[in-house]
């Protein structure tokens, strides 16, 4: 069987009643369409019992809508603006230029020393009856 054949599903008028529902409240277009399609998959797995692939999903929403003029109209949740940065030499320059001031490299002196404490069970190995007693009685 090719990956073509695979991939194809007959849709059924119920398979996409199903879809739509799994879509509601989840968009498969912008910044978070993977994880969108991922809450779409799991619901529609769930409501129709059959296996189809997220990708098989894609496939078909492409056919149903043009998923590229969707996912570019889709406002983005933060500004996406890219600006050139530098830091300001006059507090970043010794920095920059590898001029640390002599810190102490030694990492074992700063380390903590102090013995780790043990988990320990404490008690019989059998319950004390008198507790146990107490505790029928509440």
């Amino acid at each position: 069987m090719a990956v073509d054949e695979e991939l194809s599903v007959s849709w059924s008028v119920e398979m996409e009643v199903n879809l739509f529902h799994a879509m509601r409240g989840h968009k498969p277009v912008g910044v978070n369409k993977n994880f969108q399609m991922m809450c779409i998959h799991d619901k529609l797995q769930q409501s129709m019992g059959r296996k189809v692939t997220s990708q098989q999903i894609w496939q078909h929403l492409s056919t149903m809508y043009d998923m590229q003029a969707l996912h570019e109209s889709e406002i983005l949740p933060f500004p996406n603006n890219q600006s050139e940065f530098t830091l300001p030499t006059e507090e970043y320059g010794e920095l920059m230029s590898g001029k640390r001031k002599a810190a102490p490299s030694n990492v074992e002196e700063k380390k903590d020393n102090s013995p780790k404490r043990k988990r320990t069970r404490q008690g019989t190995s059998a319950p004390n009856p008198d507790i146990l007693a107490s505790k029928r009685r509440r």
